[in-house]
């Protein structure tokens, strides 16, 4: 199998949007040519550092060498391109987040802030509409104990409706490619923002993966798992429709759990890919992002607590290879790269290659970066 057909070097679905690279002035280069940083991928991430009078959050990002961070009045999560909006992206708080802002790029600085309704807060997840019109986030409802999925115009961010997320704790959320159809990470732990950070039903938790009608609300299907403690987290969904959940374990450590599902259209059940016990192990019942190749036949699932990144080919649903990384946190794949790009806890940005396991640093912040970073090279900044 050479590299071509292992590494797909197609389109990325953020070039839709139509504008390059070269529009933000970033330096893209061919970072395997010797092993060494040669240019600094345009990536955008919500961030934080620690300092002697508190935590401060920002927004980063990399023109050409030189770091942009702006600054947010609450530790970000998600991030997204705005569609319908050039040159804006949206940051999503962190569970339990009450805000989400947005931001633009150009001028550097929050356009807009938007809080959550009366009895709800975000859990740092959102998606857009296939038209950009509308942005779907997941929130908690925490007086009834209940998820749900509120609809906004993605013009003024007024709510137009919300739905029934069909579980507790609705974290990660994504549109299909049919689109209509969302998928759900429903984590199955119930908070409360009254007992902060508190799991309060640990050992009722009942996590699923739904599918569900972003038009009327239906459940159109719904999976769950064989151990109820492990909490559904983050998604990945390939071009085909495939979801990968990556799963962090609410349990007794007392022997390793699988830590990732699988899911096809049309399986009747979730599935565990197959990996041996020493990176089951090292995986330590925590996982934090996952994402696919272009064409969808490798992913790659990060580890921070374990120090640890694994690929998987996804049609065999087996491990192809792991390399030891400290704290990995968001990843991504840059098909200019024909590499994952990942980042750290440490405020490192790498490039992976799964096929060689060559790791090539890209750049260093003096930044934390959180779980998940999105490229802006498709994005229609002026």
């Amino acid at each position: 199998m050479n590299r071509r057909q292992f590494i797909s070097k197609g389109i990325t679905k953020s070039a839709s949007y139509g504008v390059t690279a070269y529009c933000l002035g970033f330096s893209i280069s061919n970072v395997f040519a010797s092993g060494t940083k040669r240019g600094v991928l345009p990536v955008v991430s919500a961030s934080y550092k620690k300092t002697i009078r508190g935590m401060n959050y920002y927004i980063s990002w990399f023109d050409n060498d030189r770091e942009v961070n702006v600054s947010i009045p609450f530790r970000g999560h998600d991030v997204l391109l705005h569609p319908a909006k050039p040159d804006t992206i949206l940051v999503i708080g962190r569970r339990p987040g009450i805000q989400f802002c947005e931001v633009s790029i150009n001028k550097q600085a929050i356009s807009q802030f938007v809080s959550s309704d009366s009895g709800l807060h975000f859990y740092g997840h959102a998606c857009f509409s296939h038209d950009g019109q509308m942005i779907f986030t997941t929130e908690n409802d925490f007086n009834h104990a209940k998820g749900r999925i509120v609809i906004r115009s993605s013009d003024n961010y007024k709510v137009i409706s919300s739905f029934d997320s069909y579980g507790i704790g609705p974290h990660d959320i994504k549109l299909l490619t049919d689109s209509k159809t969302l998928v759900i990470a429903n984590g199955g732990i119930e908070t409360h923002p009254d007992q902060l950070r508190k799991k309060l039903n640990i050992s009722t938790m009942k996590p699923n993966l739904s599918y569900i009608d972003s038009i009327n609300g239906d459940l159109l299907a719904q999976y769950t798992l064989d151990n109820h403690q492990s909490s559904i987290r983050h998604l990945a969904v390939s071009k085909n429709d495939t979801v990968v959940a990556a799963l962090q374990y609410q349990g007794e450590h007392i022997q390793p759990v699988p830590l990732v599902a699988m899911h096809e259209r049309g399986d009747l059940m979730l599935k565990y890919p197959q990996l041996d016990e020493k990176n089951l192990s090292r995986m330590n019942y925590y996982t934090a992002s996952a994402a696919f190749n272009v064409d969808g036949s490798i992913y790659a699932v990060t580890s921070p607590k374990g120090n640890l990144v694994t690929f998987w080919l996804a049609k065999e649903k087996r491990l192809i290879s792991s390399i030891d990384l400290h704290k990995p946190y968001g990843v991504i794949f840059d098909n200019e790269q024909d590499a994952f790009i990942i980042s750290t806890s440490k405020g490192e940005l790498h490039a992976v290659n799964p096929e060689t396991n060559q790791l090539s640093l890209l750049m260093t912040s003096n930044k934390s970066w959180d779980n998940h970073m999105i490229s802006i090279k498709g994005a229609a900044f002026v």
